[in-house]
Order: structure tokens, then C-alpha cells, then sequence
């Protein structure tokens, strides 16, 4: 529940309700990383928004806990940008896998030019846009109070709740219904604003913990404001977990777990910023009971559908050949990679007859695999660090007092980890909305600077911790 606000001081702000707007624009139209006019939108409406977020960052310092991941995000624009450096033919014709570009030249008589480590120059400078929206919404974050990221939390569960609903009537409308926005899409499964039902189900599984944020107890409330949003939080979960089961996601119903583990720590976390120090556990168990009765729900409903996508041969799923030919691929061309953006003319080389009559292979459905093949070992260093961030700040937030700061980071721990696991089987990171969700949780991790959840515009005074004045 969101703080009474400072007598005068507008709610979120003229800078936390735009990042509020972008936010929801990401969510909506986002729904592809594949669609022009989808990814086009996103990174325009994330230019003001990262602009002004970088000028406020400058003018009132970046918050404590916020240097490493900032690092990390500068050096994967750098790698981005390094992998498009023109390389004189005495450096690049070394690298591993370029004997087939050298042999074109050789063959026409022509004298190698100079050439980037990126095999598509142009797809990787399309993937430096394409990492806009995400750097716009961290760094909006780092600089935005409690107030206004419980705002944002809200917005990204309610609109969870829309997808499920838009889902709900595509499935009423069949598979050729309109309201499914893509033309390449999965067409027996409620998508919502997605091309693909593996991240309409990530988006619904992230909501389940950002949604026990929502049923946090406030300092000082009386006990009737923790009930309503006991209601409200399971009404919540009720709804995300049988719009998981509609979705048809195996990933989906795997991480259901998980989700709801963290969304329990989260509840019972934030209940002690009550100021008589005591423990209320229904939001905890609310948000259980939500989940055991959808869970209940789908089972009697679309049981069936479920079992059926469960029980297909491992042998039968194009992931079983992608991930190792992926990653045979990520070794002839390590050290350096073969470009951000060249998995698929790189993994055409690279794939058996088992595999040609399948289906187009746009990703490898693993993304740590495709990364090591498109950046190599300068991409893997720098995923192992995030891991280490991300690890060691949510070490940090476990051991820390139980306050809204920790339970907001908590949050943002569970949904990076929900990401990070779904990727393993897909590409959600690589959907512009998913991508802004997963910054919007990394920023969640870094405390909002007191400044930030002071200052008169924003000020949050009823999330601050109780043990303070």
C-alpha cells in the first residue's frame, strides 16, 4: 500500500508518472523483439526517459549499491559497440570461423577489407537499440522513490491482469482471432500482448511476487488497510495462476514454484514495518491460498492441454538439437564470438538434416548458449559478474532489516532469478517488454537514495523504516 504522501507533494512526480507512462508502453506494445514497428516504439518513447534519468543521476549522485550493475550495463554497450570496430584483414582473418568469408575473397581475387568481429554488422548495431528501453528503465529507477516504484509494481500486476484478460478473449476469438497481434504467433494459447506464450507466462509469473509487494503492511496503518490488501493481493494471484494455465507454458507452470516461494518471503517480510513490531501473516497466507486454488482451478479446467504439452518426446522439441548445436557453434568461433545478432546465419552452418525440416531456427530457445556464441568469452565474464551482483545483493537484502527497501529488492531479486531461469529454455530478455521488466527489477536491488524518497517532489515517508524518526 503506498505511503501517505508529504502534505503538498504530488504523488509521483512529473519524472515518476512519464517513467510510469514508458513503463506500460513497454509492457503493451513490446510483445516482440522481432516486430519493427513494436521494437521501434519502445526505443523511442525509452530516448527522453533515459535522458532525463542519466541528467538526474549527474545532478543528485547515483544511490549507494548502484556502481557494479552500472559498470556492467556500460561494459556490454561497449562490447556491443567493440564488436562493430572495422579490423585491418591481418586481425580479423585470424579469428576463428572467418575461413569462409577469407576463402569469397580469395576465390573472387579480391583483396580482404577491413571487417568488425561482428558477422552481421548490422544486427548487432540493431541489438545496441535495441538495449535502450532496459538502460532507460534502470536508470529511471536508480533516481525514483519508494513511492513511485510501488507505483510502477502496481502497474506491472495490473497489467498482468490485462494480458490475462486480453488472453482470455483470444481464445474466445480462436486461432484467427484479431485481437492477436502478431502474425508469427502461438495461435492455440492466450498470448496477451505477446508473439509467444512462453512470455506472456514470464510476465505472469513475475507479477506473483511483485503482487506480494503490493500486500506489504505500512507503518503506522491500522489493521483493516492490511486486510483490504490481503483481498486485493489474492484476488491477484487467483486471477495470474489460472491465466498461467490458459497460457499452455510448460516454463510457465515449472516456475510457478519458485514464484510463489518468493512471494511468500516477500509478504512476510514486509509485514514488519508495522510500528508495533508485529508479524500479520495474512498476506502470506492469502497469497498461498490463491495459489492453491487456481492451481486447483486449472487442474480441473485445462488439465488435459497441459498434460499434453508435458508428455511430447524431449526428442520431438527443436530445443533438444538447438542448445548443443548452439553451443558446438560458440566453440569454433571462441574466443571473440561471431557478433550479437548472428546466430542465425551462423547456426545454419552449423545444423544436421535432423533439423532442417523442423523449423526456422530464429534463436537457439537457450540464451546462454547463444550468447556464448554471438560474444564469446568477453560475454561470458560479463554475465558471470551479473550473477555475482546479483548473488551478492540479494545475500545483502536476506541478512538485512526487515524494512519496504528490503522487501522492494527482494522482489526485484525473485523476478531477475525467474528470468534468468526461464532463459534457459527461451528468449524472453530479448521481448522489448520483458527486457524493461528485468531492468525495472535490477534497479528494484540498488535502495533508493534518500534524496530520492525525501525530496519534496517524491517524498514516501510512510515506507521508511519505522526505527527511523
Amino acid at each position: 500500500m503506498p505511503p501517505k504522501r508529504a502534505e503538498g507533494a504530488p504523488s509521483l512526480g512529473v519524472f515518476g508518472a512519464a517513467v510510469l507512462c514508458f513503463f506500460c508502453i513497454a509492457l503493451i506494445v513490446g510483445g516482440s523483439g522481432a516486430a519493427p514497428l513494436s521494437g521501434g516504439v519502445v526505443r523511442m518513447a525509452s530516448i527522453p526517459v533515459l535522458g532525463v534519468a542519466i541528467w538526474r543521476l549527474l545532478d543528485r549522485g547515483a544511490p549507494a549499491g548502484s556502481l557494479w550493475p552500472g559498470l556492467l550495463l556500460a561494459a556490454v554497450f561497449a562490447l556491443l559497440f567493440a564488436q562493430r570496430i572495422p579490423l585491418p584483414p591481418e586481425i580479423w582473418t585470424r579469428l576463428p570461423g572467418r575461413e569462409a568469408a577469407l576463402d569469397v575473397y580469395r576465390a573472387a581475387g579480391l583483396k580482404p577489407p577491413s571487417l568488425p568481429i561482428s558477422l552481421t554488422s548490422h544486427e548487432t548495431w540493431d541489438a545496441i537499440l535495441g538495449l535502450l528501453p532496459a538502460a532507460a528503465m534502470f536508470c529511471a529507477t536508480l533516481t525514483l522513490s519508494l513511492r513511485a516504484r510501488w507505483a510502477i509494481t502496481a502497474a506491472a500486476v495490473l497489467m498482468a491482469v490485462c494480458a490475462i484478460g486480453l488472453g482470455m478473449l483470444q481464445m474466445a476469438g480462436g486461432p484467427d482471432s484479431s485481437l492477436r497481434f502478431y502474425a508469427f504467433t502461438n495461435r492455440d494459447s492466450a498470448v496477451g500482448f505477446f508473439a509467444n506464450r512462453n512470455h506472456q507466462a514470464a510476465l505472469l509469473v513475475c507479477a506473483i511476487p511483485l503482487a506480494a509487494v503490493i500486500a506489504m503492511s505500512r507503518a503506522g496503518e491500522a489493521r483493516g488497510g492490511g486486510l483490504f490488501r490481503s483481498v486485493v493481493a489474492t484476488a491477484f494471484a487467483l486471477v495470474i495462476v489460472v491465466g498461467l494455465g490458459v497460457t499452455r507454458s510448460r516454463a510457465g507452470v515449472l516456475l510457478l514454484g519458485p514464484a510463489v516461494i518468493g512471494a511468500v518471503l516477500i509478504a512476510l517480510r514486509g509485514q514488519l514495518v508495522r510500528r508495533d513490531g508485529s508479524r500479520d501473516p495474512r498476506p502470506a497466507l492469502a497469497l498461498s491460498a490463491a495459489v492453491v486454488l487456481g492451481v486447483a482451478l486449472v487442474a480441473t479446467f485445462s488439465l488435459t492441454p497441459l498434460a499434453n504439452r508435458f508428455q511430447a518426446s524431449i526428442t520431438d522439441d527443436a530445443r533438444y538439437f538447438l542448445t548443443p548445436t548452439t553451443a558446438a557453434a560458440g566453440v569454433a568461433y571462441a574466443p571473440t564470438g561471431a557478433g550479437v545478432g548472428a546466430f542465425v546465419p551462423v547456426y545454419q552452418t552449423f545444423e544436421g538434416p535432423q533439423m532442417l525440416m523442423r523449423a526456422y531456427a530464429n534463436h537457439a530457445h537457450n540464451d546462454y548458449v547463444e550468447l556464448w556464441l554471438e560474444t564469446g568469452w568477453a560475454g561470458a565474464g560479463l554475465f558471470g559478474l551479473f550473477l555475482l551482483w546479483w548473488a551478492l545483493t540479494t545475500v545483502r537484502v536476506l541478512r538485512s532489516p526487515d524494512d519496504a527497501q528490503g522487501a522492494f529488492a527482494l522482489a526485484g531479486a525473485v523476478v531477475v532469478a525467474l528470468l534468468l531461469a526461464h532463459s534457459f529454455a527461451d528468449y524472453p530478455l530479448r521481448a522489448p517488454a520483458l527486457s524493461t521488466l528485468f531492468a525495472f527489477a535490477c534497479g528494484l536491488m540498488v535502495p533508493a537514495s534518500r534524496r530520492a524518497a525525501r525530496g519534496r517532489e517524491e517524498a514516501a515517508p510512510g515506507l521508511a523504516d519505522p526505527a527511523r524518526p
